[in-house]
């Protein structure tokens, strides 16, 4: 079936994060270094079948047991609940402050454009893509959302624009969708869900 491309649209996202003072709980070993501690009290923290420093013995019903000797032997089984300091303690962290978004409906995507303040950095950058393409009467639109580091405007990327032709050959996911020189791109995969062979441009 042949399928031609009748629309594109995009969206590119831009976190800042800034760098703030921010309160947490947690168990008393796993608290960074650099935490200032605020309180803590003892809580439930796993059970143990060694006997611990701060733990409390619990054990269930007695029962018997055949020991192969004619006679019954009573038991009982135990652990102990061991209890640790779970902490309240404030820290620095890096946290999102803003998101700054872009979109367009044509083959020229661009990223947010923004000014870092004292104690902000740049966070995750997220593209989406969407093609829809017009076959039979229907449309199929595919789209994916990749972050910025895993973006990939390899060669052998097969690009689209309005108007392309292509021939669907079977079902099978898209990967990625990508921009690259100004056309929309598919990164296909063996694994993928559809795979579209270039007719000719309209």
């Amino acid at each position: 079936m042949t399928a031609v491309v009748s629309a594109v649209s995009w969206q590119r996202s831009q976190v800042i994060e800034e760098y703030q003072r921010v309160d947490r709980k947690g168990w008393e070993d796993a608290i960074p270094s650099n935490a200032t501690l605020v309180s803590c009290a003892l809580q439930y923290r796993y059970d143990s079948d060694t006997p611990r420093p701060i733990a409390t013995e619990v054990c269930g019903e007695p029962y018997t047991i055949d020991t192969g000797t004619g006679l019954g032997q009573v038991v009982q089984d135990c652990v102990y609940r061991v209890y640790e300091n779970y902490c309240t303690y404030t820290t620095m962290d890096w946290l999102p402050v803003e998101t700054l978004v872009t979109t367009g409906e044509d083959l020229r995507p661009y990223w947010p454009t923004f000014e870092l303040a004292n104690e902000q950095r740049q966070g995750n950058s997220t593209e989406r893509y969407v093609i829809t393409f017009s076959a039979a009467g229907d449309s199929f639109t595919y789209s994916t959302t990749c972050l910025l580091y895993t973006s990939d405007a390899a060669d052998d990327l097969l690009c689209v624009d309005l108007g392309d032709r292509r021939i669907i050959k079977k079902k099978l996911p898209i990967i990625f969708i990508s921009s690259t020189f100004a056309s929309m791109c598919v990164h296909m995969s063996p694994m993928s869900f559809w795979i579209f062979t270039m007719v000719t441009h309209l």
